[in-house]
């Protein structure tokens, strides 16, 4: 027997009502689990936690970033305070402390890389830490980063440096005159100039 029009309609309205409110209650929990990991970042972040004694398994950034990346994996915010938290207390730590806390660096900067990789400040802490193992690998890594945001005089300033470090004064020298007349230029040029006084005082080989 067929339906009527009007039951074909009250029908297809309750479908699209089903639809409807699926939909809404997928974005209500989407929206609650993306604003609980938002609290953690800022709480987090403001509370600057620092635990008394050094115990990676309870780690207080390890904790919070795993905690809101269970609620909302794309939170590159908090990935990106972390690793910079990590690696301000890889410079602060010795021993097997300093080692645990440049891996933590590592995982919540490549983490938040593979999430957005031009967001400031994963790049200049990913060539921080390719620093400590080549000089070279770093100043590839940034000239990439450079291609991408030319414009900025700080990024020429970083470069230089790396540049001088690496005992590339000509292409060092290059990337300052770039940026002559800004206000990164005084400090990079202190860095290429230290760099060249160091170099210079190496026994001639």
């Amino acid at each position: 027997m067929l339906q009527s029009p009007s039951s074909n309609s009250r029908s297809l309205l309750k479908v699209i009502g089903l639809m409807l409110l699926s939909i809404s209650l997928f974005y209500i929990v989407y929206s609650v689990r993306v604003g609980a990991a938002q609290a953690i970042y800022f709480k987090t972040k403001n509370n600057q936690l620092v635990p008394s004694d050094f115990q990676p398994e309870n780690n207080d950034i390890f904790l919070q970033c795993q905690k809101a990346q269970k609620l909302y994996p794309y939170n590159h915010l908090l990935l990106s305070w972390g690793a910079e938290e990590a690696f301000a207390r890889s410079e602060k730590s010795e021993g097997s402390e300093k080692i645990y806390y440049i891996k933590l660096a590592e995982a919540l900067c490549d983490r938040g890389l593979a999430l957005n990789r031009y967001l400031m400040p994963l790049p200049f802490i990913k060539t921080q830490l390719l620093c400590m193992r080549s000089i070279k690998d770093a100043t590839i890594y940034w000239e990439e980063y450079v291609e991408w945001d030319y414009w900025n005089s700080y990024n020429h300033a970083v470069l230089s440096s790396l540049y001088a470090a690496d005992g590339r004064f000509v292409e060092a020298m290059s990337s300052l005159q770039l940026i002559k007349g800004s206000e990164d230029y005084a400090e990079a040029d202190k860095m290429v100039q230290k760099y060249w006084k160091a170099d210079a005082a190496k026994p001639p080989r």
